[in-house]
């Protein structure tokens, strides 16, 4: 089971245009790009059901501004132990500006995955 890949930085600094070059250039069938900022408030079942889309089409999942998600750190990491037990691999990439949030949720829930 890989880990969860997380890129930071501040808004604005090219995280999303990057990503997404090079899901273009390099993954373009093999990936799913989803943002929680077109989603009026993205909450766990909105993830999961991401997740499990991503699980079952063996796509690298993306998931932008998964900050704006409620109780994101959380979610992702039932959803990354539920994979790990049912032995099933999803690559997954968590995009995110609000860097104290992130961090909080990255130090407290997801050690040891990212």
């Amino acid at each position: 089971m890989g880990l969860v890949q997380v890129i930071l930085g501040p808004r604005q600094v090219g995280k999303t245009t990057t990503t997404l070059k090079l899901l273009e250039e390099h993954y373009h069938s093999n990936s799913m790009y989803v943002s929680a900022d077109r989603v009026f408030n993205p909450d766990h079942g909105w993830l999961r059901s991401n997740w499990q889309l991503a699980l079952q089409e063996q796509k690298i999942l993306v998931i932008d501004e998964i900050q704006k998600c409620f109780n994101w750190a959380e979610s992702i990491k039932a959803l990354y132990d539920e994979a790990k037990r049912e032995k099933r691999q999803c690559t997954c990439v968590l995009l995110g500006s609000s860097s104290l949030e992130i961090q909080r949720g990255l130090s407290e829930t997801l050690t040891g995955r990212f």
